[in-house]
């Protein structure tokens, strides 16, 4: 039998969870599940406890509903903690989000965009930067700006498939490429 990787699991999880909820959950459910990410990065013991091979799946389900009331959380986000308790797929977590919102954004016709700088962007930098893609590209994105020291200066930028790169460091290996190249 053919193992299914962790990228098409998550990518799974995130897509019945977009199916499991209306187009007016969306925000919510994103909000959820984003304290939640936040909750499991500031206590390792509990994102440990959930991941643990030796923890038992009914002890694992108890204590994600008794979180869950606690907390608040819609039916949803509920039955997703509850799958992946039994199925010992809490590793899987920060990825299913991404798949989440990459729904989500699909849905609203919302394009990603993943900008790498070399170096931090002040506040006006990057608004500038988010106001010159939108007016080029579409008015509807969603930009990340990333920190990558490695492309020493310029932009890298990535959408899907599609990478535009004006990085420093790949002018530089063109420019190298070219005076290696025989005449």
């Amino acid at each position: 039998m053919a193992r299914v990787s962790p990228g098409r699991l998550a990518r799974t999880y995130g897509q019945a969870l977009f199916a499991a909820c209306n187009v007016e959950q969306f925000d919510s459910i994103s909000a959820q599940l984003k304290e939640l990410q936040r909750m499991f990065r500031e206590s390792s013991q509990i994102s440990e406890a959930l991941k643990s091979r030796t923890v038992s799946s009914d002890q694992k389900r108890e204590f994600v509903e008794e979180m869950a009331n606690r907390l608040g959380l819609g039916q949803e986000v509920m039955n997703l903690l509850r799958l992946l308790a039994e199925g010992g797929r809490f590793a899987l977590f920060d990825q299913m989000i991404i798949c989440f919102e990459d729904a989500v954004r699909e849905f609203r016709h919302i394009l990603s965009v993943e900008v790498i700088v070399a170096r931090s962007l002040s506040e006006e930098e990057e608004r500038l930067l988010e106001d010159r893609l939108r007016s080029v590209v579409n008015p509807a994105l969603a930009i990340t700006i990333r920190v990558d020291q490695d492309i020493l200066g310029g932009l890298l930028i990535r959408s899907g498939d599609s990478v535009f790169d004006s990085s420093l460091k790949t002018r530089l290996r063109r420019l190298e490429d070219s005076l290696a190249a025989p005449a």
